[in-house]
Protein backbone atom coordinates (compact mmCIF):
# COMPACT_ATOMS: atom_id res chain seq x y z
CA UNK A 1 0.00 0.00 0.00
CA UNK A 2 1.53 3.32 -0.88
CA UNK A 3 2.00 5.92 1.47
CA UNK A 4 -0.98 8.09 2.95
CA UNK A 5 -0.04 11.65 3.28
CA UNK A 6 -1.57 13.16 6.25
CA UNK A 7 -1.76 17.07 6.73
CA UNK A 8 -1.92 18.89 9.98
CA UNK A 9 -1.86 22.47 11.34
CA UNK A 10 -0.09 22.50 14.82
CA UNK A 11 -0.75 24.67 18.00
CA UNK A 12 -0.38 23.38 21.28
CA UNK A 13 -3.39 23.12 22.93
CA UNK A 14 -4.62 23.03 27.27
CA UNK A 15 -7.69 20.97 27.52
CA UNK A 16 -9.51 23.05 29.93
CA UNK A 17 -11.76 20.43 31.70
CA UNK A 18 -11.22 18.67 35.25
CA UNK A 19 -8.87 20.00 37.87
CA UNK A 20 -4.68 20.33 37.66
CA UNK A 21 -4.05 18.04 34.43
CA UNK A 22 -3.96 20.22 31.10
CA UNK A 23 -2.77 18.14 27.64
CA UNK A 24 -0.01 19.22 25.48
CA UNK A 25 -1.22 18.53 22.01
CA UNK A 26 -0.36 19.84 18.05
CA UNK A 27 -4.04 20.27 17.44
CA UNK A 28 -5.21 19.40 13.80
CA UNK A 29 -7.78 21.56 11.86
CA UNK A 30 -8.29 19.43 7.84
CA UNK A 31 -9.57 22.60 5.23
CA UNK A 32 -12.04 20.00 4.21
CA UNK A 33 -14.88 18.40 6.09
CA UNK A 34 -15.81 14.88 4.30
CA UNK A 35 -13.76 15.12 1.25
CA UNK A 36 -16.01 18.80 0.78
CA UNK A 37 -13.87 21.67 -0.28
CA UNK A 38 -14.17 24.35 2.06
CA UNK A 39 -16.26 27.60 0.56
CA UNK A 40 -15.90 31.07 1.02
CA UNK A 41 -19.41 32.63 0.05
CA UNK A 42 -19.58 35.82 -1.38
CA UNK A 43 -22.07 38.30 -0.33
CA UNK A 44 -25.37 38.71 -2.04
CA UNK A 45 -24.85 40.42 -5.24
CA UNK A 46 -28.56 41.70 -5.44
CA UNK A 47 -28.30 43.76 -2.00
CA UNK A 48 -27.39 47.60 -1.97
CA UNK A 49 -23.94 48.68 -0.98
CA UNK A 50 -23.49 51.80 0.45
CA UNK A 51 -20.25 53.37 1.34
CA UNK A 52 -19.16 53.39 4.81
CA UNK A 53 -19.03 57.25 6.27
CA UNK A 54 -15.65 58.66 6.21
CA UNK A 55 -14.27 55.74 3.35
CA UNK A 56 -13.40 58.35 0.70
CA UNK A 57 -9.76 58.62 0.76
CA UNK A 58 -7.10 60.16 -1.09
CA UNK A 59 -4.23 58.57 -2.73
CA UNK A 60 -2.22 59.05 0.26
CA UNK A 61 -4.55 57.09 2.17
CA UNK A 62 -5.50 60.09 3.96
CA UNK A 63 -9.07 61.20 4.87
CA UNK A 64 -10.84 63.38 2.30
CA UNK A 65 -13.27 64.60 5.21
CA UNK A 66 -10.06 65.34 8.00
CA UNK A 67 -7.91 64.10 10.26
CA UNK A 68 -9.11 60.58 11.22
CA UNK A 69 -7.48 58.68 14.25
CA UNK A 70 -8.88 55.71 12.96
CA UNK A 71 -7.22 55.63 9.77
CA UNK A 72 -3.89 56.41 11.37
CA UNK A 73 -4.28 53.77 13.43
CA UNK A 74 -4.85 51.11 10.76
CA UNK A 75 -2.49 52.35 8.92
CA UNK A 76 0.45 51.72 11.95
CA UNK A 77 -1.40 48.01 12.32
CA UNK A 78 -0.51 47.92 8.56
CA UNK A 79 3.47 49.32 9.03
CA UNK A 80 3.53 46.54 11.69
CA UNK A 81 2.71 44.28 9.50
CA UNK A 82 5.50 45.24 6.24
CA UNK A 83 7.94 45.09 8.93
CA UNK A 84 7.47 41.86 10.15
CA UNK A 85 5.94 39.35 7.62
CA UNK A 86 9.50 39.20 5.80
CA UNK A 87 10.75 37.47 9.05
CA UNK A 88 8.05 35.10 9.40
CA UNK A 89 8.53 31.51 7.81
CA UNK A 90 5.80 29.10 7.06
CA UNK A 91 6.97 25.11 8.39
CA UNK A 92 5.55 21.92 6.35
CA UNK A 93 6.60 18.71 8.50
CA UNK A 94 6.54 15.46 6.59
CA UNK A 95 6.76 12.59 8.98
CA UNK A 96 6.47 8.92 8.07
CA UNK A 97 4.98 6.19 10.47
CA UNK A 98 4.15 2.56 10.69
CA UNK A 99 0.35 1.84 12.14
CA UNK A 100 0.20 0.41 15.14
CA UNK A 101 0.36 -3.78 15.53
CA UNK A 102 -2.21 -4.70 17.81
CA UNK A 103 -1.45 -7.81 19.83
CA UNK A 104 -1.88 -11.18 19.18
CA UNK A 105 -5.22 -12.95 19.93
CA UNK A 106 -4.63 -14.66 23.63
CA UNK A 107 -6.31 -17.92 23.53
CA UNK A 108 -5.74 -18.49 27.10
CA UNK A 109 -7.42 -15.39 27.86
CA UNK A 110 -10.67 -16.06 25.13
CA UNK A 111 -11.55 -19.48 26.65
CA UNK A 112 -12.36 -17.24 29.65
CA UNK A 113 -14.71 -15.11 28.10
CA UNK A 114 -18.57 -15.29 26.74
CA UNK A 115 -19.32 -17.22 23.86
CA UNK A 116 -20.12 -14.00 21.48
CA UNK A 117 -17.24 -12.85 23.05
CA UNK A 118 -14.44 -15.25 22.27
CA UNK A 119 -16.21 -15.14 18.65
CA UNK A 120 -15.82 -10.96 18.49
CA UNK A 121 -12.07 -10.94 19.72
CA UNK A 122 -11.36 -13.95 16.92
CA UNK A 123 -12.10 -12.06 14.50
CA UNK A 124 -10.17 -8.92 14.74
CA UNK A 125 -7.36 -8.67 11.96
CA UNK A 126 -4.16 -9.41 12.88
CA UNK A 127 -2.54 -6.06 12.15
CA UNK A 128 1.08 -7.50 12.68
CA UNK A 129 0.73 -9.63 9.47
CA UNK A 130 0.00 -6.14 8.02
CA UNK A 131 2.15 -3.25 8.39
CA UNK A 132 1.00 -0.51 7.10
CA UNK A 133 3.62 2.99 6.51
CA UNK A 134 1.64 6.42 6.44
CA UNK A 135 2.65 9.89 6.09
CA UNK A 136 1.93 12.17 8.34
CA UNK A 137 2.04 15.96 7.38
CA UNK A 138 1.77 18.94 9.36
CA UNK A 139 2.53 22.59 9.63
CA UNK A 140 3.94 24.85 11.98
CA UNK A 141 5.53 28.60 11.69
CA UNK A 142 8.49 29.92 12.90
CA UNK A 143 10.60 33.29 12.35
CA UNK A 144 14.46 34.70 11.12
CA UNK A 145 17.17 34.44 13.62
CA UNK A 146 19.67 35.79 11.85
CA UNK A 147 21.02 36.26 8.00
CA UNK A 148 23.22 33.07 8.28
CA UNK A 149 19.97 30.99 7.70
CA UNK A 150 18.90 29.94 11.53
CA UNK A 151 15.02 29.90 11.92
CA UNK A 152 13.24 29.38 15.41
CA UNK A 153 10.31 27.84 16.06
CA UNK A 154 8.86 25.21 18.78
CA UNK A 155 10.03 21.98 19.53
CA UNK A 156 6.90 20.65 19.21
CA UNK A 157 6.56 21.58 15.80
CA UNK A 158 9.41 19.60 14.47
CA UNK A 159 10.14 16.70 16.82
CA UNK A 160 10.39 13.64 15.05
CA UNK A 161 10.22 15.23 11.69
CA UNK A 162 11.58 13.16 8.70
CA UNK A 163 11.85 16.71 6.70
CA UNK A 164 11.23 19.97 7.24
CA UNK A 165 10.54 22.30 4.73
CA UNK A 166 10.36 26.49 5.43
CA UNK A 167 9.00 28.90 2.87
CA UNK A 168 9.49 32.36 3.22
CA UNK A 169 7.08 34.92 2.91
CA UNK A 170 7.96 35.68 -0.71
CA UNK A 171 7.36 32.38 -1.67
CA UNK A 172 10.67 30.79 -1.87
CA UNK A 173 11.05 27.19 -0.17
CA UNK A 174 14.25 25.76 1.30
CA UNK A 175 14.94 22.32 3.30
CA UNK A 176 16.11 23.01 6.82
CA UNK A 177 17.92 20.87 9.11
CA UNK A 178 16.81 20.46 12.64
CA UNK A 179 19.86 21.63 14.59
CA UNK A 180 18.69 21.08 17.94
CA UNK A 181 15.21 20.94 20.33
CA UNK A 182 14.62 21.42 23.69
CA UNK A 183 11.30 19.77 24.78
CA UNK A 184 12.46 21.91 28.76
CA UNK A 185 11.40 24.98 27.13
CA UNK A 186 9.64 23.95 23.96
CA UNK A 187 11.89 26.10 21.45
CA UNK A 188 13.92 24.31 18.45
CA UNK A 189 16.47 26.21 16.16
CA UNK A 190 16.28 25.02 12.70
CA UNK A 191 19.00 25.14 9.66
CA UNK A 192 18.32 26.35 5.83
CA UNK A 193 20.92 27.27 3.09
CA UNK A 194 20.42 31.35 3.19
CA UNK A 195 21.87 31.35 -0.80
CA UNK A 196 19.07 32.59 -3.41
CA UNK A 197 16.76 33.75 -0.07
CA UNK A 198 16.23 37.23 0.74
CA UNK A 199 16.33 36.32 4.83
CA UNK A 200 15.30 39.21 7.09
CA UNK A 201 16.06 38.30 11.06
CA UNK A 202 13.24 39.80 13.29
CA UNK A 203 14.15 42.57 15.51
CA UNK A 204 13.73 41.77 19.37
CA UNK A 205 12.67 43.43 22.30
CA UNK A 206 14.86 45.20 24.28
CA UNK A 207 11.81 45.09 27.20
CA UNK A 208 10.12 42.34 28.73
CA UNK A 209 6.45 41.97 27.87
CA UNK A 210 3.70 44.31 30.45
CA UNK A 211 0.51 43.42 30.80
CA UNK A 212 -1.56 45.96 29.06
CA UNK A 213 0.85 45.99 25.81
CA UNK A 214 -0.52 46.01 22.42
CA UNK A 215 0.97 42.85 20.73
CA UNK A 216 0.34 41.21 17.54
CA UNK A 217 1.02 37.63 16.69
CA UNK A 218 2.23 36.24 13.63
CA UNK A 219 2.20 33.02 11.68
CA UNK A 220 -0.36 30.27 9.43
CA UNK A 221 -3.66 29.46 11.25
CA UNK A 222 -4.83 26.72 9.81
CA UNK A 223 -2.12 26.81 6.95
CA UNK A 224 -3.82 30.62 6.04
CA UNK A 225 0.28 31.47 5.55
CA UNK A 226 0.98 34.83 7.02
CA UNK A 227 -1.71 36.01 8.88
CA UNK A 228 -1.82 38.20 11.43
CA UNK A 229 -3.87 38.99 14.94
CA UNK A 230 -4.04 41.02 17.23
CA UNK A 231 -4.49 42.13 21.02
CA UNK A 232 -2.92 42.68 24.27
CA UNK A 233 -0.83 41.43 27.07
CA UNK A 234 -3.59 39.44 29.19
CA UNK A 235 -0.71 38.45 31.63
CA UNK A 236 2.86 37.58 32.56
CA UNK A 237 5.04 35.19 34.40
CA UNK A 238 2.09 32.73 33.68
CA UNK A 239 2.26 28.67 34.70
CA UNK A 240 0.23 25.73 32.74
CA UNK A 241 1.55 22.61 33.63
CA UNK A 242 2.07 22.12 30.03
CA UNK A 243 5.45 21.19 29.68
CA UNK A 244 5.36 18.66 32.45
CA UNK A 245 7.35 18.60 35.77
CA UNK A 246 11.03 19.30 34.15
CA UNK A 247 9.83 21.86 32.14
CA UNK A 248 10.88 25.73 31.91
CA UNK A 249 7.54 28.24 32.35
CA UNK A 250 7.16 31.42 32.24
CA UNK A 251 4.44 32.15 29.52
CA UNK A 252 3.21 35.52 28.37
CA UNK A 253 -0.60 35.45 27.88
CA UNK A 254 -2.26 37.29 25.69
CA UNK A 255 -5.94 37.78 23.76
CA UNK A 256 -3.87 37.67 20.36
CA UNK A 257 -5.79 34.92 18.28
CA UNK A 258 -3.75 32.21 17.92
CA UNK A 259 -4.97 29.21 16.98
CA UNK A 260 -3.86 25.44 15.19
CA UNK A 261 -0.51 26.74 12.82
CA UNK A 262 0.58 29.72 14.67
CA UNK A 263 3.22 27.49 16.84
CA UNK A 264 6.46 28.77 16.50
CA UNK A 265 5.33 32.03 15.24
CA UNK A 266 6.38 35.61 16.75
CA UNK A 267 4.22 37.75 19.37
CA UNK A 268 5.37 40.77 18.40
CA UNK A 269 4.89 44.74 20.56
CA UNK A 270 3.56 47.81 18.41
CA UNK A 271 6.76 48.62 16.71
CA UNK A 272 7.22 44.85 15.12
CA UNK A 273 9.72 43.23 17.87
CA UNK A 274 9.77 40.47 19.37
CA UNK A 275 8.72 39.70 22.76
CA UNK A 276 7.90 35.88 22.48
CA UNK A 277 6.91 33.05 20.60
CA UNK A 278 3.47 31.62 19.81
CA UNK A 279 3.22 28.33 21.56
CA UNK A 280 0.02 26.98 23.28
CA UNK A 281 -3.75 27.71 24.04
CA UNK A 282 -6.46 26.99 26.44
CA UNK A 283 -9.35 25.35 25.12
CA UNK A 284 -11.96 23.13 25.17
CA UNK A 285 -12.26 22.55 21.51
CA UNK A 286 -8.82 22.81 20.24
CA UNK A 287 -9.48 26.38 18.51
CA UNK A 288 -8.56 29.61 19.86
CA UNK A 289 -11.01 31.09 22.95
CA UNK A 290 -9.44 34.18 23.94
CA UNK A 291 -6.36 33.06 25.97
CA UNK A 292 -2.74 31.99 24.50
CA UNK A 293 0.52 31.29 25.83
CA UNK A 294 3.68 33.37 24.04
CA UNK A 295 7.30 31.69 25.25
CA UNK A 296 9.12 35.14 26.45
CA UNK A 297 12.01 36.44 24.38
CA UNK A 298 14.06 36.32 27.72
CA UNK A 299 13.39 32.64 28.07
CA UNK A 300 14.12 31.50 24.62
CA UNK A 301 17.03 33.40 24.08
CA UNK A 302 19.50 31.67 26.08
CA UNK A 303 17.71 28.50 25.17
CA UNK A 304 18.97 29.83 21.01
CA UNK A 305 22.37 30.78 22.32
CA UNK A 306 23.05 27.18 23.63
CA UNK A 307 21.37 25.26 20.28
CA UNK A 308 23.51 27.24 18.25
CA UNK A 309 26.64 26.80 20.37
CA UNK A 310 26.60 23.31 21.20
CA UNK A 311 23.12 21.61 19.86
CA UNK A 312 21.63 21.02 23.48
CA UNK A 313 21.06 22.73 26.01
CA UNK A 314 23.15 22.82 29.65
CA UNK A 315 21.29 24.33 32.56
CA UNK A 316 22.05 26.15 35.96
CA UNK A 317 20.69 25.05 39.39
CA UNK A 318 21.83 27.12 43.17
CA UNK A 319 20.90 23.98 45.35
CA UNK A 320 18.38 25.17 47.05
CA UNK A 321 14.54 23.58 48.17
CA UNK A 322 11.83 26.85 47.87
CA UNK A 323 8.26 26.91 48.24
CA UNK A 324 6.14 29.84 47.12
CA UNK A 325 3.26 29.47 49.84
CA UNK A 326 1.49 32.69 50.03
CA UNK A 327 0.80 32.75 53.67
CA UNK A 328 4.30 31.57 54.10
CA UNK A 329 5.82 34.30 52.27
CA UNK A 330 3.70 36.70 54.12
CA UNK A 331 4.83 35.64 57.32
CA UNK A 332 8.38 36.66 56.40
CA UNK A 333 6.89 40.61 55.71
CA UNK A 334 6.73 39.85 51.77
CA UNK A 335 3.88 40.34 49.54
CA UNK A 336 5.39 38.35 46.62
CA UNK A 337 8.65 35.94 46.55
CA UNK A 338 10.06 32.63 46.86
CA UNK A 339 11.04 30.94 50.73
CA UNK A 340 14.11 29.24 50.79
CA UNK A 341 13.46 26.12 52.50
CA UNK A 342 16.46 24.52 52.46
CA UNK A 343 20.33 24.99 51.19
CA UNK A 344 21.75 22.02 49.93
CA UNK A 345 25.56 21.69 51.11
CA UNK A 346 28.77 22.10 49.04
CA UNK A 347 25.75 24.32 46.16
CA UNK A 348 26.67 27.59 45.04
CA UNK A 349 23.85 28.56 47.26
CA UNK A 350 25.41 27.35 50.01
CA UNK A 351 28.70 29.53 48.60
CA UNK A 352 26.66 32.35 48.18
CA UNK A 353 25.83 32.56 51.72
CA UNK A 354 22.43 31.91 50.97
CA UNK A 355 20.39 30.52 54.54
CA UNK A 356 16.72 28.89 55.36
CA UNK A 357 14.21 31.37 55.39
CA UNK A 358 15.59 33.81 52.98
CA UNK A 359 13.43 34.89 50.77
CA UNK A 360 14.08 35.73 47.05
CA UNK A 361 12.31 38.69 45.11
CA UNK A 362 14.33 39.08 42.78
CA UNK A 363 16.87 37.53 39.78
CA UNK A 364 19.08 40.05 38.37
CA UNK A 365 16.86 42.84 38.97
CA UNK A 366 13.59 40.70 37.18
CA UNK A 367 11.02 40.30 39.77
CA UNK A 368 10.82 36.28 41.01
CA UNK A 369 6.92 36.14 42.26
CA UNK A 370 6.85 32.64 42.06
CA UNK A 371 8.49 29.33 42.37
CA UNK A 372 8.19 28.45 38.56
CA UNK A 373 9.31 32.20 37.38
CA UNK A 374 12.95 31.90 39.98
CA UNK A 375 13.28 27.87 38.20
CA UNK A 376 12.61 29.30 34.83
CA UNK A 377 15.46 32.07 35.21
CA UNK A 378 17.95 30.24 36.87
CA UNK A 379 17.43 26.92 34.82
CA UNK A 380 17.75 29.41 31.47
CA UNK A 381 21.28 30.56 32.47
CA UNK A 382 24.21 28.21 31.42
CA UNK A 383 26.32 26.99 34.33
CA UNK A 384 29.03 28.82 35.79
CA UNK A 385 27.18 32.43 35.12
CA UNK A 386 27.28 35.11 37.50
CA UNK A 387 23.63 35.84 38.93
CA UNK A 388 22.27 38.64 41.77
CA UNK A 389 19.79 37.41 44.10
CA UNK A 390 17.65 40.21 46.04
CA UNK A 391 16.43 38.79 49.53
CA UNK A 392 15.21 39.88 52.19
CA UNK A 393 16.34 38.18 55.38
CA UNK A 394 15.01 39.23 58.85
CA UNK A 395 13.01 42.45 57.26
CA UNK A 396 16.01 43.65 55.47
CA UNK A 397 16.72 44.09 51.47
CA UNK A 398 20.17 42.65 50.53
CA UNK A 399 21.75 41.21 47.24
CA UNK A 400 23.90 38.58 46.77
CA UNK A 401 25.96 36.97 44.48
CA UNK A 402 26.21 33.43 43.21
CA UNK A 403 27.80 32.00 40.35
CA UNK A 404 25.18 29.41 38.82
CA UNK A 405 26.05 25.63 39.22
CA UNK A 406 25.58 22.40 36.54
CA UNK A 407 22.28 20.41 36.97
CA UNK A 408 22.48 17.20 36.15
CA UNK A 409 19.82 17.15 33.50
CA UNK A 410 21.31 17.90 29.76
CA UNK A 411 18.54 19.17 27.87
CA UNK A 412 14.88 17.43 28.43
CA UNK A 413 12.63 15.27 27.85
CA UNK A 414 8.44 15.27 26.97
CA UNK A 415 6.20 15.84 29.20
CA UNK A 416 4.99 12.61 30.08
CA UNK A 417 1.61 13.17 29.55
CA UNK A 418 1.53 15.62 26.69
CA UNK A 419 -0.79 14.72 23.99
CA UNK A 420 0.55 14.28 20.11
CA UNK A 421 -0.46 16.10 17.58
CA UNK A 422 -3.45 15.34 16.62
CA UNK A 423 -4.95 14.60 20.29
CA UNK A 424 -7.15 17.27 20.24
CA UNK A 425 -8.96 16.37 17.00
CA UNK A 426 -8.77 12.64 16.94
CA UNK A 427 -10.34 12.23 20.67
CA UNK A 428 -12.61 15.05 19.68
CA UNK A 429 -13.54 13.08 16.73
CA UNK A 430 -14.48 9.95 18.65
CA UNK A 431 -16.16 11.87 21.19
CA UNK A 432 -14.10 11.87 24.33
CA UNK A 433 -13.10 15.63 25.67
CA UNK A 434 -11.16 16.49 28.70
CA UNK A 435 -9.42 13.72 29.44
CA UNK A 436 -6.40 13.91 31.98
CA UNK A 437 -4.33 11.27 33.20
CA UNK A 438 -5.49 9.79 36.46
CA UNK A 439 -3.36 10.51 39.20
CA UNK A 440 -3.58 9.70 43.32
CA UNK A 441 -5.22 12.56 44.57
CA UNK A 442 -7.72 13.07 41.18
CA UNK A 443 -8.40 9.28 41.55
CA UNK A 444 -9.39 10.12 45.48
CA UNK A 445 -11.40 12.98 44.47
CA UNK A 446 -13.63 10.69 41.91
CA UNK A 447 -13.80 7.81 44.54
CA UNK A 448 -11.50 5.62 41.84
CA UNK A 449 -9.78 2.41 43.60
CA UNK A 450 -7.31 3.06 40.52
CA UNK A 451 -3.44 4.58 40.53
CA UNK A 452 -3.21 4.70 36.64
CA UNK A 453 -5.38 5.29 33.16
CA UNK A 454 -6.73 7.91 31.43
CA UNK A 455 -10.32 9.92 33.12
CA UNK A 456 -12.95 10.94 30.71
CA UNK A 457 -14.69 14.08 31.59
CA UNK A 458 -16.50 14.60 29.09
CA UNK A 459 -18.36 12.56 26.15
CA UNK A 460 -20.27 14.10 23.25
CA UNK A 461 -23.85 12.40 22.54
CA UNK A 462 -23.99 10.51 19.42
CA UNK A 463 -20.37 9.97 19.11
CA UNK A 464 -18.87 6.78 18.47
CA UNK A 465 -17.44 6.99 22.06
CA UNK A 466 -20.84 7.53 23.44
CA UNK A 467 -22.98 4.77 21.31
CA UNK A 468 -19.93 2.10 22.90
CA UNK A 469 -20.88 3.24 26.71
CA UNK A 470 -18.46 5.52 27.71
CA UNK A 471 -19.47 8.10 29.93
CA UNK A 472 -18.01 11.03 31.79
CA UNK A 473 -16.47 9.84 34.67
CA UNK A 474 -14.94 6.53 33.40
CA UNK A 475 -11.18 5.53 33.05
CA UNK A 476 -9.79 4.20 30.20
CA UNK A 477 -7.35 1.80 31.40
CA UNK A 478 -6.36 -0.30 28.11
CA UNK A 479 -6.56 -0.13 24.00
CA UNK A 480 -6.39 -3.32 22.71
CA UNK A 481 -4.49 -4.67 25.59
CA UNK A 482 -2.25 -2.42 25.48
CA UNK A 483 -2.33 -0.11 28.85
CA UNK A 484 -2.46 3.52 28.38
CA UNK A 485 -1.72 6.17 31.18
CA UNK A 486 -1.51 9.89 29.87
CA UNK A 487 -4.11 11.47 26.85
CA UNK A 488 -0.69 10.96 24.67
CA UNK A 489 -0.86 7.14 25.05
CA UNK A 490 -4.66 7.57 24.59
CA UNK A 491 -4.08 9.36 21.38
CA UNK A 492 -1.33 7.06 19.51
CA UNK A 493 -3.49 4.10 20.59
CA UNK A 494 -6.09 4.84 17.82
CA UNK A 495 -3.03 5.14 15.37
CA UNK A 496 -3.55 3.21 11.84
CA UNK A 497 -7.37 2.41 12.71
CA UNK A 498 -9.71 3.56 9.82
CA UNK A 499 -12.75 3.73 9.01
CA UNK A 500 -15.32 0.87 10.47
CA UNK A 501 -12.47 -0.85 12.49
CA UNK A 502 -14.02 -1.91 15.99
CA UNK A 503 -11.24 -0.68 18.56
CA UNK A 504 -11.77 -2.84 21.90
CA UNK A 505 -11.30 -0.25 25.20
CA UNK A 506 -10.81 -1.82 29.03
CA UNK A 507 -12.47 0.80 30.99
CA UNK A 508 -13.14 1.44 35.00
CA UNK A 509 -16.49 2.90 35.75
CA UNK A 510 -17.37 5.19 38.59
CA UNK A 511 -18.40 2.11 40.61
CA UNK A 512 -15.05 0.36 40.10
CA UNK A 513 -16.95 -2.01 37.92
CA UNK A 514 -13.82 -2.77 35.01
CA UNK A 515 -15.75 -3.99 31.31
CA UNK A 516 -14.57 -4.06 27.92
CA UNK A 517 -16.04 -1.76 25.70
CA UNK A 518 -15.63 -1.39 21.77
CA UNK A 519 -15.46 1.45 19.94
CA UNK A 520 -16.10 1.95 16.04
CA UNK A 521 -14.19 4.16 13.95
CA UNK A 522 -16.26 6.96 12.21
CA UNK A 523 -15.98 7.46 8.88
CA UNK A 524 -13.07 9.19 7.40
CA UNK A 525 -10.65 8.33 10.81
CA UNK A 526 -7.65 7.63 8.91
CA UNK A 527 -7.71 10.96 7.21
CA UNK A 528 -8.52 12.62 10.26
CA UNK A 529 -5.39 14.37 10.87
Amino acid sequence: MPPIARRSTSTRTLAAGLPAVLGLSLCLAPLTAAGQDLVVSPPDHHADVHPAVGADRSADGASLHGHNPLLELSDRFADVADRVRPSVVYIDVAQSRTAQAAPRVDEDALRRLPPQMREFFRQQPDREQRPNLRQRRSSGSGWVWDDAGHIITNAHVVKNADRVTVRTADGRSARAEVLGLDESTDVAVLKIDPDGLRLQPAERAAQEARQGQLVFAFGSPFRQQFSMSQGIVSGVDRMTGILGSRGFESFIQTDAAINPGNSGGPLTDAAGRVLGMNSAILSRTGAFAGIGFAIPLEVLEPVVDQLLDTGQVRRGQLGIRITDEPALVRSFGVTRGVVVDDVLPGTPAEQAGLAVGDVIVAVDGDATPSVHVLRAKIGSLRPDTPVELTLVRSGERMNLTARVGASTEVASTAAPDAAPAEAVDRLTRLGLGEVQALDRDLAEEAGLDLRRGVLVGAVEPGSPAFFSGVRPGVVIVSVMGERVNTPRQLAEAFDGYETGDPVRLRIARPDGALTYVVIEMPEDFENAE
